[in-house]
Parts: C-alpha cells; structure tokens; sequence
C-alpha cells in the first residue's frame, strides 16, 4: 500500500475573529449542545480550510479604550435582539472564553491586528479569518470565512484602506469622520496621491473641511478607527502618537513581503465538503 504524503500547512498561525459566528450560531440553533457543537464545527471548518499548525481565536471582551475617545462610539446600534437569542448568544461566549483570547479593554478586531504585525515581525507565515471589512487595514493574508473566499492585502492597499477611513469614519460603529464624506469619496479624494505623500494630504483635507476643530475631530475618528498593532497602543493615543503611527513605514512593507510571499493566495477554496 503506498504511503499517504503529509500535509504540509500553508501558514504557521492563523487568527480567527469569531465574535460574528456566536450571532450567526444563535438565529439558527437552540439546545446548549446545538450551540456548542456548532461553534466547534465552524471553527475546525475554518481551520481545515486555511491550513495552519496553530490556531487563535478571538472574541470580545469588557470595556473598550474607544469610549474614553468618543463616548457616541458604537451609539447608533439598535438594539433588536431578541430575549432568548440573546441568551443563547451569551451560553456561546460562555463556552468560547474557555478556549479563546479574550479581548478586554478593547475590540476582538485590535487583538487579531497585534496577533499578525507580531507574527509577520518574527518572520511567520499567518492568515486572519474574518468576515469584518475593517480588517482589511491589515496586511497580509485574509481568509473571509462568509464568503469561503481567500485574498491578499497588499501593504501598500492596506495602507490606502486605513488613510481612506480617517477621512470616511464608519457610519456602522458610530464613526464620523468627515461629514458628507464616505468610502468612495474618500478613495477619490486620496487618488493617485503616492504613500509617501498619503498623511499630509489626509490631514491637509481635514484642514480643509474641518477649519475650526479639525486636530479635535481627527483625533477622534483616528483613535476609534485604526486598529492597533501593538499591546501598548492599547489606550487613546494623543495627536503626535497618532502621526507618527500613521507615517508610511516602507521597511515595515518589506519585512511583510518578504515573510509571506511563499503562501499560495489563488489557490481554489475548499469545498465544504472538503473535497
């Protein structure tokens, strides 16, 4: 019988956000094993699609550093959930917290950033599965566990998405931004402008739309908005923090290209069932 070749995992760690999979798990299963089983299915689903020796996964936490930075933060979400889906929500973090990282005092999305700068930084190959657009601001691989979709972000794209949303906000959590200034907007507003260049033009801009309190406001959206990349970053950061964490880091691009350039990012999904 000939022997079988063993798998060899495309990255080193992966990082999964999981908070969307306990609402999604809760509209459709009911019984505390239902639940359980479920999460367990999806995230072994998840593994098993990216391929990876070493898995985080995480979820929210208490409290969050973004409510000292604006307390309207997240202000607009309504809250429609019903009673017993809610109950059944909470039995599943109940059950997450005792595998998973825990993300307090800040977003499940800021702990899923540090996770991979300091992957990439020690020279491993790492993928973060999400469904959560705002994730994009993070370089490197990507795994959208909706859509059963792998995709790259560029350092240089990453870059672009995060200047774009300074100026944009996120109207889903409450960020404003730039009144009257969205995503595509945003995009044209940054245009051919190199990366280089990117920073004084986003804060140019502000200036411009913003005369009176544009430093107040920018700090604002910026603290609520950039995901942090390190655990000391944890906190609101002041004015001349936030410029000097958004300057272009080119040799930051190169460390990234040179740690994750062996991974096959066109190859087909695999099936769900796994064929």
């Amino acid at each position: 019988m000939e022997e079988q070749e063993e798998r060899v995992n495309e990255f080193d760690i992966l990082v999964i956000d999981a908070d969307s999979l306990m609402y999604k798990i809760a509209y459709v299963y009911q019984t505390p094993n239902q639940l359980t089983n479920a999460l367990d299915h999806k995230i072994e689903d998840i593994i098993r699609k990216v391929g990876a020796d070493e898995t985080h996964v995480i979820i929210k936490g208490k409290d969050n550093f973004r409510y000292q930075c604006d307390p309207e933060y997240k202000g607009n979400r309504a809250d429609t959930i019903e009673p017993e889906v809610k109950d059944r929500i909470e039995q599943l973090y109940d059950y997450a917290r005792t595998f998973s990282v825990i993300s307090d005092g800040c977003e499940a999305d800021d702990i899923c950033s540090i996770l991979v700068h300091s992957s990439i930084v020690t020279g491993k190959r790492v993928c973060v599965a999400h469904i959560d657009k705002d994730l994009d601001m993070i370089p490197g691989y990507h795994y959208n566990y909706g859509k059963n979709k792998h995709y790259y972000m560029h350092p240089y794209d990453s870059y672009r998405f995060l200047m774009a949303q300074c100026l944009a906000g996120d109207a889903t959590d409450n960020i404003k931004g730039i009144k009257g200034m969205g995503m595509l907007t945003a995009s044209k507003v940054i245009g051919n402008t190199t990366n280089f260049n990117l920073l004084p033009k986003i804060i140019q801009v502000w200036k411009d739309k913003v005369p009176d309190k544009w430093q107040e406001e920018f700090v604002k959206t910026v603290n609520c908005i950039m995901l942090r990349t390190k655990t000391e970053d944890l906190r609101p950061l002041t004015y001349d923090e936030i410029m000097e964490r958004l300057k272009w880091d080119v040799e930051r691009e190169k460390v990234s290209e040179e740690n994750n350039n062996t991974v096959d990012v066109s190859r087909e999904p695999v099936s769900e069932s796994g064929e």
